[in-house]
């Protein structure tokens, strides 16, 4: 089986997705899967059955000589553009499927794009991680309401497909009251294989607090700094945000919200932002007497949060995460704390008493992990690429007249 992977450096980015898609490949080896290839350097270290294909951006908006609307709407040119862009660089090529991340927009026209390239695709697959018009919506800067045109797109897209499937229970139930097609699900076991725990190494004093992830406003970063200030100073060691920036629509970065946000509260020299860390980094932190918060006020799932748990590290996870239902659902006498977002004060004690009593909840966890069962309990991936493809004949046609449309003016590259 050939699969493309509409996604860009998977051995190279850090993201959520990224790390779904490189355990989606590690644990797949009977499937070929291609993908494409951006700033990952050409030798970058990749399983047997990962190969990537080489992008740039060949088409622009330039290349739809005399296109105006009303023929298809301006919003859905960059999509268009993408897909296209997509089936140039993999022209020729046919895949048994293409997994389409929903965090893109452009699923729904990949089939017009490779036809138009002398390619075919046998069936798209939505595989569903989390909306960009949430992520736009929440982010430092926006507005609270998704942009109805990014909405649209998303549902667009996730009609048109041939099949679709969710690694969050959590975030299938959101989906199924906008749409009645059928959606699979994929354990997260299946991708996410916790290598085995490292030995607990102890640190003077009291644990650390460590935020790790994308600092996006939507996973809490600056409830990880307002709680450190809340804390009673000697409970904690230090507080330290790990991970990307992210930047409001004006550009300025998260790291610059979230130092002047601890500078005003006094705790400045307690507070520190450091970039990703690598698996290696990370495991050591995971290691020593630290706390993992992940406050997410929403996130479909939270991997971090997923393998800072399985490593034995005691992990604080917003009510907002879909991992909070999948643990209570999954693994039910696996010990985390659930952080309610919305009654923030309410949860000083019980976080103060996980770090006050650090021994006690670690040694907790390590026994009910060593008692969990990781055995995923769905079918697997190559399985749900196999099943009988459904979509939406309305979302179909609204996604052919869109290709067609812009396809007309689309100039030879």
């Amino acid at each position: 089986m050939r699969v493309l992977i509409a996604g860009f450096d998977l051995f190279h980015s850090v993201g959520g997705g990224q790390t779904f898609y490189r355990g989606a490949i590690e644990t797949n080896p009977g499937v070929e899967f291609y993908y494409l290839r951006d700033r990952e350097p050409e030798q970058a270290k990749r399983p047997a059955n990962a190969h990537a294909i080489a992008y740039r951006t060949v088409y622009t908006p330039a290349s739809l000589g005399g296109y105006a609307e009303p023929d298809a709407p301006s919003w859905q040119v960059h999509d268009f553009l993408t897909a296209n862009n997509i089936a140039r660089a993999a022209a020729g090529m046919s895949f048994d499927v293409v997994d389409s991340p929903d965090y893109e927009r452009f699923g729904h026209l990949f089939t017009g794009a490779f036809a138009r390239h002398g390619g075919s695709v046998g069936k798209v697959v939505m595989s569903m991680h989390g909306a960009i018009s949430t992520t736009v919506a929440l982010n430092w800067g926006g507005s609270g309401v998704p942009m109805a045109h990014l909405v649209h797109l998303e549902k667009l897209q996730y009609a048109a497909a041939d099949g679709r499937y969710f690694i969050s229970p959590w975030y299938r139930d959101e989906w199924k009251g906008y749409s009645p097609l059928p959606a699979h699900d994929l354990d997260p076991m299946w991708v996410f294989r916790p290598p085995p725990r490292p030995a607990y190494r102890p640190q003077p004093g009291p644990p650390a607090l460590v935020f790790v992830g994308r600092t996006e406003k939507r996973k809490g970063p600056h409830l990880f700094v307002q709680l450190a200030w809340w804390l009673p100073a000697d409970s904690f060691r230090e507080a330290v945000i790990v991970g990307p920036a992210a930047s409001d629509p004006s550009g300025k970065p998260s790291d610059a919200f979230l130092t002047e946000m601890a500078a005003a509260r006094l705790i400045g020299d307690r507070v520190r932002i450091e970039p990703t860390k690598t698996h290696a980094e990370l495991a050591a932190l995971y290691a020593a007497n630290t706390v993992t918060l992940t406050p997410s006020q929403y996130d479909t799932l939270n991997l971090v949060a997923l393998e800072s748990l399985f490593a034995g590290c005691p992990t604080v996870i917003g009510s907002g995460a879909g991992a909070c239902q999948y643990l209570r659902e999954r693994f039910p006498g696996l010990p985390f704390l659930e952080f309610d977002v919305q009654r923030f004060y309410a949860q000083m004690p019980a976080v103060e008493d996980l770090l006050r009593g650090y021994d006690r909840h670690r040694d907790a966890l390590a026994a009910a992990l060593d008692r969990a069962d990781l055995t995923p309990r769905t079918p697997p991936l190559a399985d749900i690429y196999r099943t009988a493809a459904a979509s939406d004949p309305a979302a179909r046609a609204e996604a052919e007249r869109y290709d067609r449309s812009l396809g007309g003016y689309l100039q030879p590259a």
